[in-house]
């Protein structure tokens, strides 16, 4: 049993996961006292701290035995894509909380840290992450997973970022589903946490659509049912649908996943919106769990959380590679900085679902299928040492006319001749390029390795030394 300490848990989502790792939750603290009557109505024998100057820098065990798990404010995050410079990047006040975490956990030096993050700020904070690594002493390592393959119907894709002191990290994944139609309640529900504008537009919606069963985003179903072509027609005909378009509601299929819980979205099904008991299920939460006099802001509490699943992964692998990992795993790093890709592609879930990809099966076809875990791109071998490096030997193999990926990396290593480089390099040379020499919509890491990959079998690179 490892010994935790939670941070930023908000409404409860990782003591949550840490309770069903039958952990030793030292304390819960977090920065401004965000949801804390919640984890005080929920967990009312865990120690808590709802100020960051009230953080303890000494607890019942020492910091060499305990595990931190943490979801930093999601200013953090959202920073990254901020529309304004002096609101971006690592040096921006929205990045500094993400910061304090890091400093506390590692100055303290504990064993080891787990920090949920969006995927879109993972290029934005990585260079930061690596350098505080190397600051305290520890490695890291990131894993890149999605909330489906944890039994939580919701397509929910995150990072995590690991600070660890182990040469490798070595983690066990074997993926199981469940979908939107195991957790939606037969019969009708209350409809509730609606108001304004949305409250309007969902009253205009019911009364339209009738025992419809719509699918999609509420303006694609109202375009579809009435045969409008354009976004000016539908707000003509429906005055309340204008607006910021993913603040508004979507209709789910019962035989595939949620979209990610957010505080300004609503979600349907069929003719009616959820009930509370349904997006806790989406969520990954006890259907039963305690609201208090929070019921109203339950979905924005939701939305800023993790799913307790996937913490409960977190914190078993923590203690695993942190007591010696023995066994099998199915993916390893043993990079400093390495990633770990756990995310599943939609044709890989249609294919453990036992369905094409555009054709559906029966439920009881499918419900049948979905109990069987299997491996997603299992890694047969550990990643090449950091060392290796790449020299340019024969250009005239390329075969990749008019990609500006492949001609950067032929253009670098051309400046490189014989020395060559190492892959970490040209990652680093990519992302100062910049999106007009080295385009990408993936982590940069995952897209040089990928050309890298390919040059090599082409003939055209090998390995120098």
């Amino acid at each position: 049993m490892n010994n935790v300490v939670v941070i930023n848990t908000y409404a409860g989502s990782l003591l949550l996961g840490a309770v069903a790792a039958k952990a030793n939750v030292l304390a819960t603290l977090e920065d401004c006292g965000f949801g804390s009557d919640l984890q005080a109505l929920n967990f009312p024998k865990i120690p808590r701290y709802e100020k960051t100057e009230d953080w303890p820098t000494r607890y019942a065990v020492p910091w060499r035995n305990i595990d931190v798990i943490a979801h930093p404010p999601c200013a953090s995050f959202s920073v990254m894509a901020a529309r304004y410079d002096f609101q971006r990047g690592t040096e921006s006040d929205g990045f500094e909380c993400h910061r304090r975490v890091i400093n506390y956990a590692l100055g303290n030096r504990c064993r080891s840290l787990a920090i949920e993050s969006v995927v879109g700020a993972y290029e934005g904070g990585r260079e930061s992450y690596e350098e505080l690594a190397q600051e305290y002493g520890y490695r890291v390592t990131y894993i890149f997973l999605n909330a489906v393959s944890f039994g939580v119907p919701q397509w929910r894709p995150r990072v995590w970022v690991i600070f660890h002191k182990q040469k490798t990290y070595n983690v066990e994944l074997k993926p199981r589903y469940t979908l939107v139609g195991d957790i939606i309640n037969e019969g009708p529900t209350e409809v509730g946490m609606l108001g304004g504008h949305m409250g309007k537009l969902w009253e205009q919606t019911h009364k339209a659509l009738g025992k419809r069963r719509p699918v999609g985003h509420i303006h694609q179903v109202l375009m579809r049912e009435h045969g409008l072509s354009s976004y000016d027609e539908l707000v003509a005909k429906f005055p309340d649908a204008h607006g910021y378009v993913s603040g508004h509601i979507r209709f789910l299929d019962k035989n595939w996943f949620s979209t990610a819980i957010l505080g300004n979205t609503a979600l349907a099904y069929e003719n009616r919106l959820l009930s509370l008991e349904e997006y806790c299920g989406i969520m990954g939460f006890p259907r039963d769990y305690k609201w208090g006099k929070r019921v109203r802001q339950a979905r924005m509490y939701l939305s800023k959380g993790v799913c307790p699943p996937i913490a409960t992964w977190i914190l078993k692998t923590q203690e695993r590679n942190a007591e010696g990992w023995t066994g099998a795993s199915t993916h390893q790093s043993a990079d400093f900085g390495g990633v770990i890709d756990l995310r599943v592609k939609r044709e890989e879930v249609n294919a453990a679902l036992g369905r094409a990809t555009s054709r559906r099966l029966p439920t009881k076809t499918r419900q049948d299928k979905i109990t069987t875990p299997f491996v997603v791109r299992e890694r047969a071998a550990p990643p090449m040492p950091r060392g290796h490096r790449y020299v340019l030997i024969d250009e005239a193999r390329v075969h990749a006319p008019g990609s500006p990926q492949a001609a950067f990396i032929l253009t670098e290593l051309r400046r490189a001749k014989k020395r060559g480089l190492t892959r970490v390099e040209v990652v680093e040379a990519a992302m100062k390029a910049g999106a007009t020499r080295f385009p990408t919509n993936q982590p940069h890491d995952r897209a040089v390795g990928f050309w890298l990959s390919k040059l090599k079998t082409q003939g055209a690179l090998e390995f120098a030394g």
